[in-house]
This record gives C-alpha cells, sequence and structure tokens, in this order.
C-alpha cells in the first residue's frame, strides 16, 4: 500500500506544480498583454500630440497647448505603469534589475553576472 500512496503523492505534486507553473504563465501574458494596450496607447498620443502641433504651427498658434501638455503628462503615467508592469513580470519569473548597471539577476543571486557587484539583499525563492 506505500507504494501506490507515495505515486498517489509524487502525481499529486506534480499536477500542483503543473498548475502553479500555469498560473505563472497565465498571469505574466495578461501583464504583456496590459503592456501591450499601454504601449498602443502612447503610440497614439505620440501621433495625436505630432498632428497637433503641427496644425498650431501651420496655424501661427501656440506650439504647446493645454491639450497636449494633458497628452504629455498621460503619456508620463503610462510610462509610470509600465515600469510597474515590467516589475511585476520580472518577480513572477524569479528576477529583479541590478541596482548598480541595470542587469536582470536572478532573484537570490548574490552578485550580478554583468558587472559583478554585490545585490543589496538576495531574495528567497518561493
Amino acid at each position: 500500500m506505500g507504494f501506490f500512496d507515495q505515486l498517489s503523492k509524487k502525481a499529486s505534486e506534480t499536477m500542483q506544480g503543473a498548475k502553479d507553473k500555469t498560473n505563472k504563465i497565465s498571469t505574466e501574458m495578461k501583464l504583456k498583454s496590459k503592456l501591450s494596450e499601454k504601449k498602443d496607447r502612447i503610440n497614439s498620443l505620440y501621433s495625436q500630440i505630432g498632428q497637433e502641433v503641427y496644425v498650431n504651427y501651420t496655424n501661427g498658434s501656440e506650439l504647446i497647448s493645454e491639450s497636449i501638455s494633458d497628452k504629455c503628462k498621460e503619456i508620463k503615467e503610462l510610462n509610470e505603469e509600465m515600469k510597474s508592469i515590467n516589475a511585476e513580470i520580472l518577480a513572477l519569473k524569479n528576477i529583479r534589475v541590478c541596482p548598480h548597471c541595470g542587469a536582470q539577476v536572478e532573484a537570490n543571486s548574490e552578485f550580478c553576472p554583468k558587472c559583478g557587484k554585490k545585490q543589496d539583499e538576495a531574495v528567497e525563492n518561493n
């Protein structure tokens, strides 16, 4: 009976591992989709700003209107949101960014493989 209990336990652990991995992949895909939507919105805003600046230029109007300023603020906010989403994606992959050189480093590494600097604190694996 012990053999079948061990086999059942191992199968259960394997299925749970697969489920966890699937959940991570699903979450990563959702985050990447959000990133894509934000990038598309930023490109749209850039286009609108360019068109408005050109129209203002041809009309001899002020180049930086309140509308352009609002769009620039929205782009800044979207970039901050994207930075946060990228951090979430890296955390899902158990990766962090080296504060010294910006390279991606495994979360539990003590030193950066690119610049060799000691990392602030090693993070335990989940």
